[in-house]
């Protein structure tokens, strides 16, 4: 996952979040006031959304997928209030690789 975000970003803003508690998010990606999040499962099922939520109270603009392999089909999951877009690796550089290799006059 590091080396398709490596390859979305060329790097840039990759970073993890952990609370004092010992919540964690795997990746979190700043971009511009958002910052994404993105949680690694092999079964997107298996997902526990309690950790997301915590990171969404700190800061609670951004986008939130769940990375896992063999999802032919992008999804949404909904727990409560959050949304999370369940996807696999290739979806996702193809997401954020549009987002991160153009500024906004289309240059890099």
């Amino acid at each position: 996952m590091l080396d398709v975000l490596r390859a979305a970003t060329d790097g840039r803003g990759i970073a993890y979040w952990r609370d004092k508690s010992g919540r964690e998010v795997d990746f979190v990606l700043a971009r511009r006031r958002d910052v994404d999040a993105i949680e690694c499962k092999i079964q997107p099922g298996r997902f526990d959304p309690s950790n997301l939520e915590t990171f969404r109270r700190y800061y609670p603009r951004g986008r939130n997928f769940v990375v896992s392999p063999g999802v032919a089909d992008p999804y949404d999951m909904r727990a409560g209030a959050l949304v999370a877009r369940v996807l696999d690796c290739r979806h996702l550089l193809d997401l954020l690789g549009s987002q991160f290799r153009t500024g906004p006059s289309g240059a890099r």
